[in-house]
Parts: structure tokens; sequence; C-alpha cells
């Protein structure tokens, strides 16, 4: 993610390292009548429920990836929206693509 971020779009380099630089806390309730025992744990990977950009972060980095996919399987189609994606062509050929 930070590389694809770097690379691809300079500009959100200082935000990105500023949300996800280091490990961040999430919080839960847990049990108590009024809900008030809270628990703790450490969130190292992946984007945060609710971040406006998280697809962008999902998006970024998966580019590359179905870029590979499809130089291998120039047979299959690659349709991929943020966190969709569609694989067409002969079957076979999709699957491994898959």
């Amino acid at each position: 993610m930070f590389e694809a971020i770097e690379r691809d779009f300079p500009e959100l380099w200082a935000w990105t390292d500023l949300c996800y630089g280091v490990d961040a806390d999430l919080g839960f309730r847990l049990g108590g009548v009024d809900g008030s025992v809270m628990r703790f744990v450490k969130s190292k990977e992946g984007t945060q429920q609710g971040d406006p950009l998280g697809l962008l972060y999902l998006a970024a980095p998966l580019q590359v990836v179905l870029e590979r996919v499809q130089e291998r399987h120039p047979s299959v189609v690659i349709f991929a929206y943020l966190d969709d994606g569609f694989f067409l062509g002969p079957p076979v050929d999709a699957g491994l693509a898959y």
C-alpha cells in the first residue's frame, strides 16, 4: 500500500503516513450492563473501517497485481473497480488467471 501510494499518488504520502505509519489501537466494547468494558487490539495491517480512502488504499496496490496477471493471461480481459474484479475469457484461462 505504501509503495503504491508513494509511486502513484505522492500528494497523499504525508496523509497516508500520518494515518497508517504506526499501529493503531482499535477499541471494542465487551460485556457489562452498560457496555463499559473496553478492550483494545493493535491494527497492524490493512485500512481502517470508515476510512474514506480505504478503497483507494486497496485498489492502488492491486492495480500492479492485476497488470501482471493480465500480461501472463492475454486471452483474459480483466475488469476491476475498487474491490470488485471480473475475469472474462475462455473458462480455463479465466480460472487460471483468477
